[in-house]
């Protein structure tokens, strides 16, 4: 009989992966650089336009965090990691799709971040002080695993602009699969009735 898989590792297997996403495009400038001809003025600009997706989205989504659902903004950040692998996919066809993918996946990494933090705090229930170590490896594992993976499969594989954002989309999907099934830990905070 297989064990099962706790809560916040599901929690965190989405956390991971948004992070895979948001650093997968790094490990492919080399790629972008020879077969697009992009210059290097254009790659800063790709990420900036990551930051300007990521720091407006990393405060609503704490807030709707807070008030509404831990869920709901880091399921929607999974999937927007998915869909800005696709358009990055098809960036290598028209450069402002890379621009567009990039914003996707800072976005991705602004919904994830606060939300993500408190679902898997709230599911290590067995051990709280280890939330903190718990979040910092799923990160760490996304946003050194992405870069390593897309490096590897576009220097060995065919396809580089296209098949490490696969890659990418298959882990999304089975992060989404364990993430659906993650317990909802949410209380909707109780209104004061003020006594006159």
């Amino acid at each position: 009989m297989g064990t099962r898989l706790p809560g916040w590792a599901r929690v965190a297997s989405g956390i991971t992966v948004v992070g895979w996403g948001a650093n997968q495009f790094a490990a492919l400038l080399p790629v972008y650089r020879e077969t697009a001809g992009l210059p290097d003025s254009f790659i800063a600009l790709a990420f900036a336009t990551y930051i300007v997706g990521l720091v407006p989205v990393l405060f609503v989504a704490a807030e709707v965090a807070d008030r509404v659902d831990r869920r709901w903004p880091v399921r929607v950040a999974v999937m927007l990691s998915a869909v800005a692998s696709i358009v990055l996919c098809l960036g290598s066809q028209e450069a402002w799709l890379l621009l567009l993918g990039r914003f996707f996946s800072g976005a991705a990494a602004g919904a994830v971040l606060g939300p993500g933090t408190a679902w898997v705090t709230d599911l290590s229930s067995d051990d709280r002080s280890a939330a903190p170590k718990r979040v910092a490896v799923a990160l760490s594992v996304g946003f050194g695993g992405g870069p390593l993976a897309a490096g590897l499969v576009a220097q060995w594989a065919p396809l580089p602009e296209v098949l490490p954002y696969a890659l990418h989309l298959l882990i999304s999907a089975i992060a989404a699969a364990l993430l659906w099934r993650a317990p909802c830990t949410f209380r909707v905070p109780r209104m004061r009735t003020v006594s006159s």
